[in-house]
């Protein structure tokens, strides 16, 4: 049985280091599942590839730096980002700790140094993950699996104790943690132990959407759809541009 190597996207906007490092990387075993120099391919490649962990510079090409970059990368997807930069002075190290990275590394660097950083840094993101899942089940109603669904109406979720029936009707929109999938309806929130792949499939396709790598909506209960997010009720929930013109479609348009 094959080990599931880590897989990493770099964004660097020199070629001839960013293949330096893709080169390093490949001799310490990870799988460097994409390479680009600016922000805007970046946030395609990574919802796209979904990589493990990114290796930011911090001045790319484009109108967007790597620490706004690595903002967004973060918030939106979940994606933890390492600096890999030249600049050592203090404002632009401050500067890069607003995005909350795993870690930083100073050009020029060798081998062990990026190996020890990564691994550092998924330790820290796994860990993390693991503590969310936890804390965000305890919140959780009902913690079970979808036992039936009955005529697109309705379905159960059995629980240790008992059968619980939701309506399709009152669902807002799921959310996947892991192996979980969250289901937001208006009587609160409930959590089955199934991929949200898995749950979505049981849902009439005709009323709910994916919009994100992480989010399935119904669609009768969106509000109001902004440029990278949907409204509904006191919720914001992001929309990966992948998934946006499909939704647009999707919607009756006056």
């Amino acid at each position: 049985m094959s080990i599931k190597k880590t897989s990493i996207v770099i964004v660097e906007d020199e070629f001839s280091i960013a293949l330096d490092i893709e080169m390093r990387l490949k001799k310490l075993n990870f799988n460097v599942i994409g390479t680009t120099d600016n922000a805007d391919s970046a946030y395609i490649l990574v919802e796209e590839e979904c990589p493990d962990l990114v290796l930011m510079d911090i001045q790319i090409k484009g109108d967007k730096t790597g620490i706004e970059a690595a903002k967004h990368l973060f918030k939106e997807l979940n994606i933890p980002v390492i600096f890999i930069t030249a600049q050592r002075d203090n404002k632009t190290f401050n500067q890069a700790l607003d995005a909350e990275p795993y870690g930083y590394i100073l050009k020029p660097f060798v081998d062990i140094d990026l190996k020890n950083t990564i691994d550092l840094a998924l330790k820290k993101h796994y860990s993390e993950l693991e503590t969310k899942k936890i804390i965000e089940l305890e919140k959780s109603k009902i913690s079970g699996q979808i036992d039936t669904v009955i005529k697109n109406e309705s379905f159960f979720i059995k629980d240790k104790n008992a059968v619980h029936r939701i309506d399709m009707k009152s669902i807002l929109y799921l959310e996947a943690l892991d192996n979980y999938t969250h289901i937001f309806t208006h009587e609160g929130r409930f959590t089955v132990h199934n991929f949200l792949k898995d749950v979505t499939e049981k849902l009439p396709q005709n009323s709910f959407l994916r919009v994100h790598r992480s989010y399935v909506v119904a669609i009768n209960q969106i509000q109001t759809i902004k440029e990278n997010t949907i409204v509904i009720g006191k919720n914001t929930i992001p929309v990966s541009r992948s998934y946006r013109q499909t939704l647009l479609d999707k919607i009756n348009m006056l």
